[in-house]
């Protein structure tokens, strides 16, 4: 006769509290993962700006490919986007921005807290870049409201794919506002080292909360993977070249040839 399983443990609020913050973690831990995918092609296409000529050319490939291209951004960028933010505001109101928590988290107290500090900076980086360059910014917001401040997103964001070098350094040089280049580039390169260390160390996290970092051994033994953390360290480099490689192009004028 089969042995009967354990029976499940009661619905305790203490263990209602518990499941809930597992799936919020999942939940953050999916979405960071599809998030950080998508930022490391965004970059790969920045970073093609080292070669005018190129970037011209693949903005006008990626625009050629709507409506495919605004499905994609809708389901795994803006959708994963929301969720992530909506859960990691919930998870930083709790436990706010200090150093010293109650419970150790995955990585050690110093690198959740930077993950909730570079966090909080790339979400105002990423309100600050959606609503001057896309279509879906301010661009929006001034044809639902036809606020006059935003006139200068009349007909679109500052993104421009018929222009696409051109309107991408005009932003970075301060844009319509008149922000000031030194500003506006400062900012984009504190938005680029948050979302570096950002998504590089989320995929670690994940990848431990996931028990991806975990492979059998010996005897059916658990041992730790000997090769996913290199392989986490090496996109996190990559990720920090391409990124780097993108402002450089856009904020300093660099060119390869």
């Amino acid at each position: 006769m089969a042995a009967s399983s354990a029976p499940l443990p009661p619905l305790t609020p203490g263990r209602i509290a518990h499941l809930r913050a597992v799936l919020l973690r999942r939940v953050m831990a999916w979405t960071g993962l599809m998030l950080s995918g998508f930022l490391l092609f965004h970059f790969a296409v920045a970073a093609f700006g080292l070669h005018r000529q190129s970037f011209e050319a693949l903005s006008a490939s990626l625009e050629g490919q709507r409506p495919w291209t605004t499905l994609l951004e809708v389901v795994f960028v803006f959708v994963p986007l929301l969720v992530h933010a909506l859960v990691g505001f919930h998870i930083m109101k709790k436990e706010g921005l200090a150093y010293r928590l109650d419970k150790r988290h995955t990585g050690g107290n110093l690198r959740y807290a930077l993950q909730r500090a570079s966090g909080a900076i790339l979400a105002a980086f990423a309100l600050f870049h959606v609503g001057t360059m896309h279509r879906w910014g301010f661009h929006l917001l001034y044809r639902v409201t036809g606020w006059s401040a935003l006139s200068h997103y009349a007909s679109g964001g500052l993104f421009d794919p018929q222009r696409a070098y051109a309107s991408v350094a005009a932003a970075f040089a301060g844009g319509p506002e008149g922000l000031g280049g030194s500003l506006v580039c400062g900012f984009y390169l504190l938005g680029i080292v948050a979302a570096v260390y950002h998504a590089t160390n989320g995929t670690a996290t994940a990848a431990s909360l996931l028990k991806w970092t975990v492979v059998p051994g010996p005897g059916g033994e658990a041992k730790p993977s000997p090769w996913l953390p290199s392989a986490i360290l090496t996109a996190g480099l990559l990720l920090a070249f391409l990124g780097l490689a993108g402002w450089a192009a856009f904020a300093l004028g660099f060119e390869i040839f």
